[in-house]
């Protein structure tokens, strides 16, 4: 078995910013020579930790590397691997539910080992960081695009399927075309290296996904003429800038979410005019059509029965003129709507004003729809 280990640094935003404070984050990856554990076997894995001091991350790791170099050699690596993790640690992965982990533990089944912690205990990025693929726009979920958010640059141009050859071919010249085998080394460390130093980097998206959830410090409200602007301090820096819109439906009103290391900004316009406030229990009352006005049946007796009809969904309202704030979700009462079933109502601005826990509310509603 061959052993390699060396520390890299990554100083890009969030990517000190750990899942759980409280246990140690143990990012892996392995290579296999295919995709079914009866049939296939680990030849490598890399895996790595941060450095820390005194409790605080440095902003280094150190990454090992078990490489088999031959078959035979497959059990020495997992032991190795197994050796390798930290009391405290939490196995982090990308998309290891489905195949790093089960593979894992079908392989160290048949050797008799134990210790490869329950997949429900890891984390799994792929899952974690689903919703980037429609926020961003992606072309898919591969660990490669998510890279290209945070700006990385590989070295390696290969997938590991196609290095399963490279590694059959690594056997056969390893002691008979020592420099072809050499550099065919180079080529399978080269591409697991990558592939955890990409999954350490890809992992401070997760502050992405930790903003749409409604993670953030401090909110600050200004009011225009035109527009409520809602400044956010975020709990942990973004490694990307972020820009999404939520259009109104049924309008041309857009919610615009910018953010950027830091800070975030929610801009919502303010809807002027006349919107309704509609009653739910409609029969209860009469619509007197002259005055566009509904009352009570109790009070219909002393209006005339010409200039009185029964109330309708459309008709059973109150209005009001004003300035409103839609809201995606119904948050704030009364609501008000441009029609009854409208699929989004409005609240009057005053009421994020008068009560911070009404801001809050808002603001994680409007986040909760930008995802």
């Amino acid at each position: 078995m061959l052993t390699q280990e060396f520390i890299f640094r990554d100083d890009a935003e969030g990517a000190a910013s750990f899942p759980d404070a409280a246990r140690l984050p143990v990012f892996f990856d392995i290579e296999t020579t295919g995709l079914s554990p009866k049939t296939s076997l680990v030849y490598l894995i890399g895996c790595c930790t941060p450095l820390t001091n005194a409790g605080q991350p440095t902003g280094e790791w150190r990454l090992h590397q078990w490489f088999a170099e031959t078959p035979d050699d497959e059990p020495q690596v997992l032991r190795a691997f197994l050796a390798a993790l930290p009391e405290n640690g939490r196995l982090c992965h990308y998309n290891g539910t489905t195949f790093d982990l089960p593979f894992l533990a079908a392989r160290m089944r048949l050797y008799g080992l134990t210790g490869l912690p329950e997949t429900g205990d890891t984390l799994d990025y792929y899952r974690l960081l689903a919703p980037l693929k429609t926020l961003f726009s992606l072309p898919g979920r591969r660990q490669k695009q998510l890279e290209t958010l945070v700006g990385m640059e590989r070295e390696d141009r290969l997938d590991g399927g196609a290095l399963i050859p490279y590694y059959a071919e690594y056997v056969g010249r390893s002691r008979f075309a020592p420099e072809r085998a050499q550099e065919l080394l180079s080529l399978l460390l080269l591409h697991n290296r990558e592939d955890v130093q990409g999954l350490v980097r890809i992992s401070s998206l997760s502050s992405v996904c930790g903003l749409l959830q409604g993670e953030y410090e401090t909110e600050t409200l200004t009011r225009s003429e035109q527009e409520v602007r809602l400044l956010l301090t975020l709990s942990r820096p973004l490694p990307c800038s972020l820009e999404r819109e939520w259009r109104v439906p049924d309008s041309e009103i857009s919610v615009r979410l910018r953010a950027e290391r830091s800070q975030a900004a929610l801009t919502v316009p303010l809807t002027h005019g006349k919107l309704y406030y509609y009653y739910e229990n409609y029969r209860d009352y009469v619509y007197l059509p002259e005055e566009d006005l509904c009352i009570y049946k109790s009070l219909a007796d002393s209006v005339d029965r010409t200039h009185r009809v029964r109330c309708t969904k459309e008709t059973a309202r109150c209005k009001k003129e004003g300035s409103f704030l839609p809201q995606p979700e119904p948050v704030f009462s009364p609501a008000f709507r441009t029609a009854p079933n409208a699929a989004v109502s409005y609240f009057e601005p005053e009421l994020l004003e008068r009560q911070p826990e009404h801001l809050r509310a808002y603001i994680r509603s409007l986040l909760r729809q930008m995802a």
